[in-house]
């Protein structure tokens, strides 16, 4: 609950900043004041913004660059292509597509949490998260997709539903899934939504080994990694 509750009170803003595209105007100052307060002592201080809360304004900030986009319905063109980290704002799947301009899926996912996504440039995009693009990512100062999802929920060592870019994400090398209760999902793509080839993929109950190579992304549903 306590997790919960500072999530809400310190991410507000910033969850409904992405969804309205408005920039925080809220205010954390506090009064400063001696026991003797005089004109020139008595003032307000706002304090700068740190972790979260200064990660929700820069993405906010990216979006007059067209780095970072809000969710809703972009018509060909409006997202340059490139790849994109996907961040769900909700406690629910979000869902990302690209049609051509027929209106045929090119491609399609429902993220529970996080993932990237390749912008092909070729149709109309429905995004329902928060695209961020990954060439923004060192001046957010942040590595990749777990991270920003880590930072905005306040939450630490997240190893469970989610699309992880390998070398970014997690380290390459042997790594061992587990099922979190029945039929545990996780497939290891060539790239990103959009522009992969799916190397392997498999529902399964209990543990499996897997070898990942930097580059690749592993997808995982209802379970965990080491």
């Amino acid at each position: 609950m306590g997790k919960k509750l500072l999530f809400t009170l310190a991410i507000l803003t910033f969850l409904m900043s992405l969804i309205t595209g408005c920039d925080s105007k809220t205010s954390t100052a506090e009064p400063t004041a001696t026991a003797s307060p005089t004109p020139s002592n008595l003032e307000w201080k706002s304090p700068e913004p740190t972790g979260a809360v200064k990660l929700a304004q820069d993405i906010v900030a990216l979006q007059k660059e067209s780095l970072s986009f809000e969710a809703g319905n972009y018509e060909k063109g409006k997202i340059p292509p490139g790849e994109y980290i996907f961040i769900s704002l909700g406690k629910s799947a979000q869902y990302y597509s690209e049609e051509d301009l027929g209106g045929s899926i090119i491609d399609n996912h429902n993220f529970p949490t996080f993932g990237y996504v390749s912008v092909l440039g070729a149709g109309n995009v429905t995004n329902r998260g928060c695209l961020i693009s990954v060439n923004a990512l060192e001046r957010l100062g942040v590595s990749g997709a777990k991270q920003i999802y880590e930072m905005i929920n306040n939450v630490s060592g997240y190893n469970q539903s989610g699309m992880y870019k390998v070398g970014v994400d997690i380290p390459e090398g042997t790594h061992t899934i587990t099922s979190l209760g029945n039929d545990g999902y996780y497939a290891i793509l060539s790239g990103p939504v959009g522009n992969n080839e799916i190397a392997d993929n498999k529902i399964f109950n209990g543990s499996v080994t897997l070898d990942l190579t930097a580059g690749q992304y592993l997808e995982l549903n209802r379970a965990s990694i080491n």
